[in-house]
């Protein structure tokens, strides 16, 4: 389970906006703790720094269109509102 995020690096004046990735969505496996990205945890890694205008829309389950909000999932057999892809 992939997860990205965006938070901000630096504070004030300074921060900039970096989008980051976790290959366990977060979670220390170890302690199975979920923590956001930019807090200096490990298992985050920085993407792409300084991304003020990205833009991203996502493919959810068997629909062909693409969407700018993800869908909520209530359940793990809501395969109709999981995202399939992003671009």
């Amino acid at each position: 389970m992939f997860r990205y995020e965006i938070a901000l690096d630096g504070t004030g004046a300074t921060a900039v906006p970096v989008l980051y990735r976790s290959e366990t969505g977060g979670i220390d496996l170890a302690g199975g703790t979920f923590a956001h990205a930019g807090q200096g945890v490990p298992g985050w890694q920085a993407v792409a720094r300084g991304i003020e205008d990205l833009q991203v829309q996502y493919g959810m389950g068997s629909s062909t269109a693409w969407v700018d909000t993800p869908g909520t999932v209530a359940s793990a057999a809501d395969f109709g509102n999981m995202v399939r892809e992003c671009g």
